[in-house]
């Protein structure tokens, strides 16, 4: 569909946001954190596997994920589809940046795996991450949670989604006598996983910069 059939007037906030972070073509990566920050001093010991370097790819993995919308809607090329999927990356990539940066701290979760002999600990699960992320952003993880699965339906062509979170604008009957139906974005459903991705965004780089600035 087209521009004309998506107002699309709530995401501008996001777009602002994204359009701040770019300049000469490019986005602006965090900063490497100063020697003497706190953030320096966590990852001290886990050589290359240091947590700033992560949280500086998601960082710029999300801008990636919401210009990518913001350069559709410009060019009037959005579909149902494409907004849920690239504002679910953004979600995704700006909470991972901020369970790493103020999640339990890593040689404490080691020191009790150590203790309790445990196995090698698994990754968690980004539903996980979202879920234990967004109380940092002063979010309600439920509602985040819901948002996310959302356009995780769409993501991967699920059927529901098109029923729960679309707004059907016309029946259209073929010539077997089948009708479709033209679906478009349902504002209403997309608006709060626009505005979760501007508020962990904004998070995420005032937690960043916080923890990386020398104390």
């Amino acid at each position: 569909m087209s521009t004309q059939a998506f107002n699309g007037a709530y995401l501008l906030p996001l777009f602002s946001e994204i359009e701040q972070a770019r300049a000469d073509g490019a986005y602006r990566p965090l900063p490497a954190p100063a020697p003497a920050s706190s953030l320096a001093t966590d990852d001290a010991p886990l050589g290359p596997y240091a947590a700033a370097h992560l949280i500086r790819t998601s960082y710029t993995a999300g801008l990636a994920h919401a210009d990518a919308l913001r350069r559709l809607t410009v060019a009037g090329e959005v579909d149902p589809t494409s907004p849920w999927t690239l504002l679910r990356g953004a979600l995704e990539n700006f909470a991972t940046g901020l369970w790493l940066l103020d999640g339990a701290g890593r040689a404490e979760i080691r020191a009790i795996a150590d203790h309790l002999a445990l196995a090698p600990l698994a990754a968690p699960r980004t539903h996980q991450i979202l879920l234990a992320a967004a109380p940092t952003a002063g979010l309600t993880a439920a509602r985040v949670g819901a948002a996310w699965r959302a356009a995780s339906g769409f993501a991967h062509g699920r059927y529901w989604p098109n029923l729960r979170a679309s707004q059907p604008r016309a029946a259209i009957q073929g010539a077997d006598g089948v009708h479709t139906v033209a679906l478009v974005i349902d504002e209403e459903q997309h608006r709060p996983l626009a505005e979760y991705c501007r508020i962990m965004l904004r998070q995420l780089q005032e937690h960043y910069h916080a923890r990386a600035q020398a104390r």
